[in-house]
């Protein structure tokens, strides 16, 4: 906290602090003090002007500044372990030196060295893994989570694998065996929706999930980075307490 009341007093950009200030609510959980944090929002409004009360207000509401208040955790208090070392250890979201390679990239981490984002650590989980407790993991997400499973028609699957037959066929005077036979194997295509924006870097790693038989489509409201995502939140409604 000190580091945040260093850089209110050099009047930094307000959207960073803000944003170091919505890391440390869910690093530190239960071990954040109310009386810090509302120190904190005070020399915010007092520095910066009141109408960034407005901004703190949204972020509080849509979770972004997230005091965990430890009377009503029990089971932070007795596990001793915050919201985000949860998620930390559930989706393997850092990594250490040693297993981040740049020359040699083996996870998504490395695009962010160190760091998975969430989002893309969830879709791996969905689709690489035939793992039978996903619901349980994604509700250690914050917010509603559901999961609705559908099949591919069979006249898009037919229509699919026609189209392949058909690419197969114009390259078989110009491609090798080997890499015909490696073409033939039905690759897999995953939609993946962002409602209220995907960050570059999001992109990166889901190009980075993509190989020879799995594609990814990318479909989204529109990019955000941290501070869009902030000066957003100031045309938010909000609504009273």
């Amino acid at each position: 906290m000190r580091h945040l009341d260093e850089r209110i007093a050099w009047k930094d950009d307000v959207f960073c602090i803000l944003r170091y200030l919505s890391i440390a609510t869910h690093a530190l959980g239960p071990q954040l003090k109310r009386k810090d944090y509302d120190a904190i929002k005070k020399d915010l409004i007092q520095t910066f002007g009141l109408q960034y009360l407005v901004l703190i207000h949204a972020m509080e509401q849509i979770g972004l500044l997230n005091l965990i208040d430890p009377t009503k955790s029990s089971s932070a208090l007795r596990t001793n372990e915050t919201p985000l070392e949860r998620l930390k250890r559930e989706f393997n979201l850092l990594q250490g030196d040693e297993t981040v390679n740049v020359t040699d990239p083996q996870d998504v981490s490395y695009i962010f060295y160190q760091y998975a984002p969430i989002t893309i650590r969830l879709i791996e989980k969905i689709v690489f893994q035939t793992s039978t407790n996903i619901q349980e993991t994604m509700n250690n997400l914050p917010g509603t989570t559901f999961i609705d499973t559908q099949q591919v028609p069979m006249e898009l699957k037919r229509h699919r694998h026609d189209s392949t037959a058909s690419l197969n066929s114009l390259n078989k005077t110009t491609k090798p065996a080997n890499q015909l036979q490696q073409q033939s194997i039905e690759s897999k295509a995953t939609l993946v929706v962002f409602v209220g924006g995907v960050t570059y870097g999001e992109i990166a790693a889901l190009r980075f999930l993509a190989d020879k038989n799995h594609d990814f489509v990318i479909a989204t409201t529109h990019f955000v980075n941290g501070k869009s995502l902030m000066k957003s939140l100031l045309d938010v409604p909000i609504l009273p307490l």
